[in-house]
């Protein structure tokens, strides 16, 4: 599926899904937050 514009946003429904959302947007060279936002939810230690 293509989309018509590029995703600004992105809600994971857990930190560790998030983390590795981070991981791969960094490989990507996005800059973060100005191009995209990430949310984890569900309170890990680690966050």
């Amino acid at each position: 599926m293509v989309q018509p514009k590029p995703l600004t946003a992105v809600f994971c429904h857990r930190h560790v899904m998030a983390i590795g959302v981070l991981s791969q947007a960094k490989k990507m060279n996005l800059r973060l937050p100005q191009y995209l936002s990430i949310v984890g939810f569900d309170d890990i230690e680690l966050a």
